[in-house]
């Protein structure tokens, strides 16, 4: 997500410049595999936009990184066009007009052209129209933020995306600033509107005030119609081309994809990239939509101002993680402020492509094979979330963090949502419900009704437990914020701090772990998790927050504890993979085949201090155990073509992959 910096870090970033690509086949296909991303966020202060850009920078790139689309600068946040727009404010000096040569140049490579457009964030439309500005609960003017009652979009953003078709055939858009940028709208006609559908009368501001949730969904159903008016629009103008909305129906908008949009994608600004890379792939690949994730070229720290050009190598431990779910691509750089490109980084852009094209064949599309899934709840998000969509706060911080702890003990899982899973949950052995503060009671009967029929269910934290206290064969005793504890497991103690539910056993239920009075083995003192039958199946519950302690003080104990826990639940998983806790691994299906993704998380992706590295210790040797009906044809390893030596006994295949350096897939053919 593009955020408007204010002008001292938007010019720390440009001076990063860079240029991008993006890759598509064909004009007519929704193949972004890899393609490149450049902006530049014109504004008041692009006084030489075109003066330095030719088509020769433009030619050596594409030449050279062969991507499948190019994604360029068009609109940026402060509301600026980069093009000599008859719509819109055009930058106050453009020189030479860079759509243009952009669209030139992809036309003699074949190479699609779409254009990043900030849709809801807007200063200067705002500024030009006062009354389009969203109004907050105090009734103050947003000066960045278009209301979604207002006629935005068909006096601007409409109007200008049909003239970019008609002049320049562009291909498709990129909108960002969109869903992240949408925020409940106080304004008279938002509120007539409200009071008219819902028959409240009271406006509520806080989650305090009755009919909060209420006003949210509606200010959240206006967003969706607002994407609907825009896409179906220009569809109905311009049928083949492509449009998105930037995190649209992703972990910050958890939501079943109900509108026309072409595709689902969103850029990741992070720090510990590569993890979170694991994460939105995962929210994001199930959706039934072509999608892909874009990495920022450089690392940026948001408190200091700083950043720095990420390495090949850096750039390729992200794009595994997203190959490794099945998805595409891309790359960002921001342009100059001439809406040049600097050639210095076409070598990194094209090892990177080169990285993935030997992929491609082997990862995109692929489709997982149903083994243990967590939940990322959008009623849950709705109840955590500070306005309409976004992932401010760190409201992600603990569910992320249950994730790198089982995908760090070589678990196999993906992420869907409610309405996804509802009628999935037969497919899954194991369902992991993380550290949601609110899950409706409607879809807690189904995950009862899941357990009760044979399945296996595992609840993360205090409050998440404390919705499940009935079928937990446990007695509440006491619940404790921000509590110290010691966790014990295995002959190992972590001290852990987060809210914590106080328990004791009924007959029947097991405890699972220990705390510690202190960080001596001598002193076991309280439970910190449980199993019990409950039907035919098993639920097992962890009364302490372990999510956000893995993201700011990991330790192998808790790891292994929740592996373990995993384990009691899952005794045989149909795949295992021993060797290394560094390895992400996912087992997915192409065609017949069986493709197991193995995707090196060494190195110091997760270090705050550090912004670029261009080492990665290989690891291994990898033991690969999959439980198979039949002896399999062929074994290889890919992309590197090797032919993989295997055992195959009662039932399983036993492989062992000597070392792993960033990213390889077992295909095993039956």
């Amino acid at each position: 997500m593009k955020r408007y910096m204010s002008l001292s870090i938007f010019f720390i970033l440009i001076q990063l410049n860079s240029f991008g690509q993006n890759a598509t086949a064909s004009i007519k296909s929704i193949n972004r595999f890899f393609g490149i991303h450049i902006d530049f966020h014109a504004g008041e202060y692009s006084t030489e936009v075109g003066k330095s850009l030719t088509e020769e920078m433009v030619d050596s790139m594409l030449t050279l990184v062969k991507p499948d689309f190019l994604q360029v600068d068009c609109k940026g946040h402060p509301g600026y066009s980069s093009y000599p727009t008859k719509v819109g404010t055009p930058a106050p000096g453009i020189l030479k007009d860079p759509l243009r040569i952009f669209r030139t140049v992809t036309a003699k490579h074949h190479i699609p052209l779409y254009v990043h457009y900030s849709g809801v964030q807007d200063h200067r439309a705002i500024e030009l129209h006062p009354d389009w500005g969203n109004i907050n609960s105090k009734g103050e003017a947003d000066k960045s933020n278009t209301s979604l009652f207002s006629s935005y979009a068909d006096e601007l953003m409409i109007p200008q995306l049909k003239e970019l078709i008609t002049n320049y055939k562009i291909d498709g858009a990129w909108v960002d600033g969109d869903c992240w940028s949408a925020q409940p709208d106080y304004g008279t006609t938002a509120l007539t509107a409200f009071k008219k559908e819902t028959g409240l009368s009271t406006i509520p501001i806080s989650p305090k005030d009755s009919g909060y949730y209420t006003f949210m969904d509606f200010n959240r159903k206006k967003f969706k119609e607002y994407v609907s008016h825009y896409v179906d629009a220009i569809h109905q103008f311009a049928p083949s081309f492509l449009i998105t909305s930037n995190w649209s129906f992703s972990s910050m908008m958890p939501e079943k994809v109900d509108r026309h949009v072409d595709f689902l994608s969103g850029d990741m600004a992070t720090r510990d990239y590569v993890a979170n890379a694991a994460f939105e792939a995962r929210c994001l690949a199930p959706q039934g939509k072509p999608w892909d994730l874009m990495a920022w070229g450089f690392t940026f720290d948001w408190e200091s101002n700083v950043g720095t050009y990420k390495s090949a190598v850096q750039l390729k431990q992200e794009a595994a993680n997203v190959l490794a779910m099945g998805g595409g691509f891309q790359l960002y750089y921001p342009q100059n402020y001439d809406a040049s490109i600097k050639n210095w980084k076409i070598k990194t852009m094209a090892d990177v492509a080169k990285f993935c094209r030997e992929r491609q064949v082997f990862t995109y599309g692929a489709v997982p094979v149903p083994q243990i899934v967590m939940l990322h709840s959008t009623e849950g998000f709705k109840h955590k979330v500070e306005g309409l969509y976004n992932n401010s706060s760190g409201i992600f911080d603990e569910e992320e963090g249950d994730l790198n702890a089982l995908l760090d003990g070589q678990n196999c899982l993906e992420i869907l949502m409610e309405y996804s899973l509802e009628d999935r949950m037969k497919d899954y052995k194991l369902i992991v419900i993380p550290e949601w503060d609110y899950i409706a009671p409607a879809f807690i009967g189904k995950l009862e009704a899941y357990v009760k029929d044979g399945g296996n269910l595992l609840l993360l934290g205090a409050k998440t437990a404390k919705l499940f206290e009935q079928g937990l064969g446990v007695n509440f005793i006491n619940y404790l914020e921000k509590k110290m504890l010691n966790l014990g497991y295995k002959n190992d103690i972590a001290t852990v701090m987060g809210d914590y539910q106080q328990v004791t056993l009924k007959e029947g239920t097991k405890g699972f772990g220990s705390f510690y009075t202190e960080q001596d083995l001598r002193f076991p003192d309280g439970i910190p998790a449980s199993v019990c039958k409950l039907g035919k199946g098993k639920i097992a519950a962890v009364y302490i927050s372990l999510g956000s302690n893995y993201q700011k003080r990991k330790a192998p104990v808790m790891r292994e504890f929740l592996s373990g826990l995993v384990k009691e639940l899952l005794p045989e998983p149909l795949l295992t993979v021993t060797g290394s806790h560094l390895v992400n691994i996912t087992l997915n299906k192409l065609g017949d085949s069986y493709a197991i993704n193995l995707v090196n998380m060494a190195g110091e992706h997760a270090d705050k201090n550090v912004f670029a590295y261009d080492e990665l210790p290989a690891i291994g040797p990898l033991e690969i155990i999959l439980q198979l009906a039949k002896k399999p044809k062929k074994v290889m390893l890919q992309p590197e073509n090797i032919e993989v030596n295997y055992i195959y006994k009662d039932g399983k295949i036993s492989i062992v992959i000597p070392a792993l350096a960033i990213h390889s897939i077992v295909i095993i053919d039956p």
